[in-house]
């Protein structure tokens, strides 16, 4: 479908210099509606109009720019971006849980919560209620006194400041290792020419630890000295993580002990569909068993697989040759395929990332009854982070919604430098809208989907 003009502004990036004072600004709103609540409003005269509805308003107009901000730690190429969103979001949460550790705020909201006929409450009212009501209550109100809040909420900011570095941590990640080509046997030259190359030595090759190097190297690379040299180093890379980890596991289990919970699991489940730890050792128990015996079976083909490879081309690892090691699940699977006459390299020649692209809009189209409108580059200036960054309008195509503006999808696929190593959509912006439809004021969803491709 050709561009159409746009029906809402896109979302403007935040320079630098401006991600602080714009995070600090916000926070003040939010801090300046709470105290107008908590001024004009008592537990006798508290309603979901005086005292949750103020709060939803301010999420709706503030929830755009916190996007963004939030966005540019994972993805902005910019390193002064990503700083600043980090010390941003640290503010905006640390400000987030100081307001739930409030007990006056506390007992508006069990008012709310315990005089509303929720009946007469939309759906979506009546979930943001339910889940502030527990955020409040899984703070510690109602079971714990006030210097235990403040010991939770402490102990939380510091879990959360745990996790951003440990984050960062991977984010940031440019390790890898040098192999010759000697080494490299058996790798495509299209994956080797990706590789980084000595700047004196040439024939030495810089593999890293990304999920596409390392199943390169996993896949392809013939000896098996090299798979297993890759294998052990990528597991042991950010070993300073581990004491992170352990850390942050500690210090929930504290945590969800303070309130009276079994487990950190179990605080956690409150918020799931599996409402408890049994629930979840119960089905994965079940997927396990019913996928144990296939999964055996395969793992014997590629067993007698390694043992006649092995022995055609006079390979002794000096192991056990009925075990397949971490390091040889992958080249053995390739071969596997391969006698199947399945070759992944020659098959991905036809599916471009462009082309896959306008294929999955096609299928998306076709089953969810929604048009994909490209937006032009011209449209897109300042509202894009990265130039591989493309977005499209989204419009119902269904009998009831032809025509209607749903929002914008970001999609950034390529990898690169200090962007998040994952696949994710992530949410920058919920829909508000009263009528559920986007017009005037109103604001609709904007997502990115996000991958990194090589």
């Amino acid at each position: 479908m050709e561009s159409k003009s746009l029906p809402q502004t896109l979302p403007r990036l935040i320079p630098a210099d401006q991600v602080l004072p714009t995070m600090k600004s916000i926070i003040k709103q939010y801090q300046a509606v709470r105290e107008s609540i908590i001024q004009d409003v008592s537990p006798e005269t508290a309603t979901f109009g005086n005292v949750i509805q103020p709060l939803i308003n301010i999420d709706n107009a503030t929830q755009g720019d916190i996007g963004i901000i939030a966005m540019l730690r994972y993805a902005s190429p910019d390193q002064a971006s990503r700083e600043a969103s980090e010390e941003a979001c640290t503010l905006i949460n640390e400000d987030q849980a100081a307001f739930t550790a409030r007990s006056d705020f506390w007992r508006l909201i069990k008012a709310v919560k315990e005089g509303s006929a929720e009946t007469s409450l939309h759906f979506e009212a009546r979930k943001y209620l339910n889940k502030l009501f527990l955020e409040f209550e899984q703070f510690g109100h109602g079971t714990l006194q006030p210097e235990k809040i403040e010991q939770f909420m402490e102990r939380r900011n510091r879990i959360d400041g745990m996790r951003r570095e440990y984050n960062q941590r991977i984010r940031e990640d440019s390790g890898g290792l040098w192999f010759s080509l000697d080494d490299l046997a058996g790798v495509p030259q299209h994956d080797i020419d990706r590789f980084e190359k000595h700047s004196e030595h040439h024939d030495m090759w810089f593999v890293r630890f990304s999920v596409a190097d390392s199943l390169a190297i996993y896949r392809s690379a013939s000896k098996p000295a090299t798979r297993k040299r890759m294998y052990i180093c990528d597991a042991n890379n950010l070993n300073q993580n581990a004491e992170l980890f352990k850390q942050i596991v500690l210090e929930r289990n504290l945590n969800a002990r303070l309130l009276g919970y079994e487990s950190h699991a179990v605080y956690r489940l409150k918020k799931r569909l599996m409402k408890s730890p049994g629930n979840v050792e119960e089905f994965l128990t079940d997927l396990e068993t019913k996928l144990l015996a296939r999964g055996k079976q395969d793992m014997k083909s590629l067993v007698e697989l390694k043992k006649q490879y092995e022995a055609e081309n006079s390979i002794d690892e000096g192991f056990d040759g009925d075990t397949i090691f971490p390091w040889d699940y992958w080249y053995y699977a390739r071969m596997a395929q391969q006698r199947r006459h399945v070759n992944q390299d020659r098959m991905a020649e036809y599916f471009s990332l462009q082309h896959v692209i306008k294929v999955m809009f096609e299928m998306f189209s076709e089953f969810l009854k929604i048009q994909f409108c490209p937006i032009s580059p011209d449209q897109l200036q300042g509202s894009v982070w990265h130039q591989d960054v493309q977005a499209w309008s989204v419009w119902g195509d269904g009998e009831a919604s032809k025509g209607q503006f749903i929002g914008y999808l970001y999609v950034d696929l390529l990898s690169r430098d200090n962007k998040y190593k994952g696949n994710q959509n992530v949410n920058l912006q919920c829909v508000s809208a009263s009528d559920g439809r986007c017009q005037g004021t109103h604001v609709c969803q904007i997502n990115i989907l996000a991958n990194r491709a090589t």
